[in-house]
């Protein structure tokens, strides 16, 4: 994929897995959001930068807006030199994650291993430490906020444009308080190296309006028994934004925790294009059943490489099978940087054109 979109032309281009996943959505005219930040293992180049150095986009004055979802290293790594390099771009962290005791917890807990990439610790405080110094314009991501306003007058297209945060839920953020707090370690013991851990239900999924299209980009924001938190709180809301859903990134790549019901069958479009991006670490996600679990709700469902389940040479034929159906070749390495590229004309109705392709 070397050829920019027009400028009446959205695009959400979804990256993964290399080390985590990343996002990057073109609202017309040449402006541009990134969503979450991986790296290519191989190359440790930040995938969002290298995407738009080879489409000929400048990230210092096109990127409008940053948005880190939350602190997961499988959503964070690289995100640092993407708000560096984005110079203009307002920024947007989950609001459980700014409060003051998440800080204090950042402000005491380290790192204990070795990495090439990074922690998420580190990552975070990095970019917080951007914003404090560079008095960038930062936005607290929760429940219902709109965080970007663009006037139709903005764009050729003359589409109206809004960015929303969906989620941590108001409940949510006030239990990352207090679950941070008691991870704290009492003056005088030993900290241990920072653990993410929990469900992910600080994490930041979003809303994009755009004319007459709306798309979702769920993040890990999971299922709970608490229906104050994650998806439960979403589908609930009275405030959020309104229409049905033509384009939905699926939460926590693919797993049944990220999967609620009336989210498939009250807001999004039937048949809705959807993506999701594996996690190929320990088990793997998505799993065979989460597969055909996706594939009986929307026969648009595309994966932006091999999931780790597939990559066995002895899978069988059904996995062949599969394979083909969600275009995906099994010669790829678990860790190639697959995209997931769908542009549509504002105006147009709606209508998607998808594209898979592996990133060099």
């Amino acid at each position: 994929m070397t050829v920019p979109p027009a400028v009446d032309e959205v695009e959400i281009t979804v990256f993964g897995p290399g080390y985590g996943e990343s996002i990057v959505v073109h609202v017309g005219c040449g402006r541009w959001l990134v969503i979450d930040s991986c790296k290519q293992i191989t190359t440790n180049r930040t995938v969002a930068l290298h995407y738009f150095n080879k489409i000929g986009v400048d990230p210092s004055e096109q990127v409008d807006l940053v948005l880190i979802s939350h602190w997961h290293d499988d959503h964070i790594r690289g995100a640092s030199e993407i708000v560096m390099k984005c110079e203009k771009a307002e920024i947007c962290v989950s609001g459980a994650l700014t409060e003051k005791e998440f800080l204090r917890y950042l402000s005491v807990y380290g790192t204990n291993r070795m990495s090439p990439f990074g922690t998420g610790v580190d990552e975070f405080n990095s970019i917080l430490s951007e914003i404090r110094k560079n008095k960038r314009k930062a936005h607290q991501g929760g429940e219902d906020k709109r965080i970007m306003n663009y006037r139709g007058s903005e764009f050729p297209h003359g589409a109206r444009c809004e960015v929303w945060t969906l989620s941590p839920s108001d409940f949510q953020v006030s239990q990352s308080q207090a679950r941070f707090m008691n991870l704290i370690p009492e003056m005088g013991k030993t900290s241990r190296m920072a653990v993410a851990g929990g469900e992910n239900n600080h994490s930041v999924a979003v809303w994009i309006c755009i004319g007459d299209m709306n798309i979702i980009l769920g993040a890990d924001l999971e299922v709970t028994a608490d229906e104050r938190a994650g998806w439960h709180a979403v589908v609930e809301s009275k405030n959020r934004p309104d229409g049905e859903v033509g384009f939905f990134k699926v939460p926590h790549h693919g797993s049944k925790n990220g999967h609620h019901e009336r989210l498939w069958t009250e807001i999004l479009e039937k048949d809705v294009n959807a993506v999701v991006t594996p996690w190929n670490k320990g088990s793997g996600l998505p799993t065979a059943a989460d597969l055909t679990r996706l594939r009986k709700i929307t026969p648009n469902l595309h994966v932006t490489s091999v999931p780790l389940f597939l990559i066995d040479s002895h899978h069988g034929q059904s996995a062949d099978s599969m394979l083909q159906n969600l275009a995906i070749r099994p010669k790829h390495h678990p860790n190639d940087v697959g995209g997931v590229t769908a542009r549509a004309k504002v105006g147009g109705g709606g209508r998607w054109k998808v594209e898979n392709w592996m990133m060099d």
